[in-house]
């Protein structure tokens, strides 16, 4: 009985090494990834923003993109916005009730030690419903 205690001194060394750099890796790809995720939160609330003021104008017009230009200065991200709407006319206005979207793009990249950088697309949606009545 006391040999077989005896056989595995010095055993939780290499179990101990092996545990140290699984989780090394996994510190380092949650250094990696975390600002990605940070990135995409920050995309959404963007496009929640952008979709809220549009509702409440009822148009996308130059106000609409200054007010774009103010987020990316802000977040300090340079991301592409495109709206997507069913407009009242040839104008670029959205009639009451009238559903639209927000997409927010932007191209990231992550590197992983300064080896590898993979380039990461990032999108932010939202969607919005005008509140503003067209004549």
């Amino acid at each position: 009985m006391l040999h077989k205690f005896r056989d595995n001194q010095g055993s939780a060394a290499p179990e101990i090494a092996v545990g140290f750099l699984v989780f090394m890796m996994f510190l380092v790809l949650a250094v990696t990834f975390l600002p990605q995720y940070v990135r995409k939160q920050e995309l959404d609330t963007a496009a929640t923003e952008i979709a809220r003021y549009i509702e409440i104008k009822g148009v996308v017009n130059d106000d609409v993109y200054y007010y774009v230009e103010e987020i990316k200065d802000v977040i300090n991200m340079d991301f592409n916005c495109s709206i997507d709407a069913d407009y009242y006319g040839s104008s670029r206005k959205i009639q009451l009730e009238k559903k639209f979207k927000v997409t927010l793009s932007y191209d990231s990249k992550f590197g992983i030690g300064g080896v590898i950088s993979v380039p990461l697309p990032i999108k932010g949606h939202a969607y919005g419903v005008s509140e503003k009545y067209i004549k």
